[in-house]
């Protein structure tokens, strides 16, 4: 599943970027089968502050 590209990523990739789920309140219904409607509500770009640019342009994911 894809979504557009938060400002982090956006410099380097314009297009679609994977969703990435950051709590157990979405990944457990997306594994147990969930509706289409619940994947289309969470198919949305990762918060600009949960995901950070390294020195190698390699990403990683910070908690927030």
């Amino acid at each position: 599943m894809t979504t557009a590209s938060n400002d982090v990523v956006q410099p380097i990739h314009e297009q679609a970027v994977p969703v990435i789920l950051m709590t157990a309140e979405q990944v457990d219904p997306w594994l147990n089968g969930s509706s289409v409607e619940y994947a289309l509500a969470i198919q949305k770009p990762i918060t600009d502050d949960a995901l950070a640019l390294g020195r190698q342009r390699a990403f990683s994911l910070r908690a927030v």
